[in-house]
């Protein structure tokens, strides 16, 4: 089966957009329209770009329900094995592959005049395969990304990880792991920058000293290193992060004066 266009993006008063053509044979599910829209809610060319992954699917989900339910078209290549609702209970018992292969090797008999019946079994068990391959691929779990992991989902996780024995070490943790999430954002961890976190620090150090400073931001740190073991980012942002000596409330010394 044909693979439907890729989408763009297109600026439409103040708001990016992402368009789809519609495949001329599918035009007049969508009275005679060429083209499909939907907004992505923001002005922001990066957020749009991360949104319209989403966004087309949806789209191409749109375009496939005017379509035939692939698990007929296979039950009607291979002389009508039954319904979809049939075709899907015989993958679920892990058949229908085996069906398919079968018709696809068939092999030759004796009798040469049944060679092209059996050449016509073996063709069509091929695009049987073909479209199944093609439909365990869009039924397939994707598999989670960095682009896709946010940062309170991975704050959440690597906290139930009971990181800190002490339970005040863990609201310290807790904590830390909340406030940098308020000043940067609840983004993609990939979309986490050096900049950001020297900003946080500067943040931090116009109330704090640069002891605790770095301790609060250590705590986000070690999130970042249980991010990296899970493969949710290639590397830490953190690494070889040095902060600024000069960012930081200078410590207050008290001397004990006797009266």
């Amino acid at each position: 089966m044909p693979e439907y266009p890729a989408t763009t993006l297109a600026l439409n008063k103040g708001k990016y957009y992402v368009l789809l053509t519609i495949p001329p044979e599918l035009r007049e599910h969508f009275k005679g329209r060429k083209q499909l829209k939907k907004s992505t809610g923001t002005s922001d060319l990066r957020d749009a770009k991360r949104r319209q992954h989403g966004i087309t699917t949806e789209l191409y989900a749109r375009l496939d329900a005017c379509k035939p339910d692939i698990r007929d078209i296979i039950s009607e290549i291979l002389g009508w094995i039954g319904d979809a609702d049939e075709v899907q209970r015989m993958d679920d018992e892990g058949h229908l592959e085996g069906l398919i292969q079968y018709h696809k090797s068939l092999e030759y008999g004796e009798d040469p005049e049944n060679d092209l019946a059996t050449d016509e079994v073996n063709e069509q068990g091929a695009k049987a395969l073909e479209l199944y391959r093609e439909w365990k691929a869009k039924t397939a779990k994707p598999a989670e990304s960095a682009d896709t992991v946010l940062y309170s989902v991975a704050a959440k996780e690597y906290l139930e990880t009971q990181p800190y024995g002490p339970v005040k070490s863990m609201r310290d943790c807790e904590l830390s792991l909340q406030q940098f999430r308020e000043h940067v954002g609840d983004k993609p961890l990939q979309d986490v920058t050096a900049v950001m976190i020297h900003s946080y620090a500067e943040h931090l150090g116009q109330t704090m000293t640069r002891k605790t400073l770095a301790k609060k931001i250590s705590y986000v740190k070690r999130m970042y290193d249980h991010a990296v073991r899970k493969g949710w980012v290639p590397h830490s942002v953190f690494a070889g992060l040095v902060l600024d000596k000069q960012v930081g409330t200078p410590k207050q010394s008290y001397i004990l004066r006797c009266p």
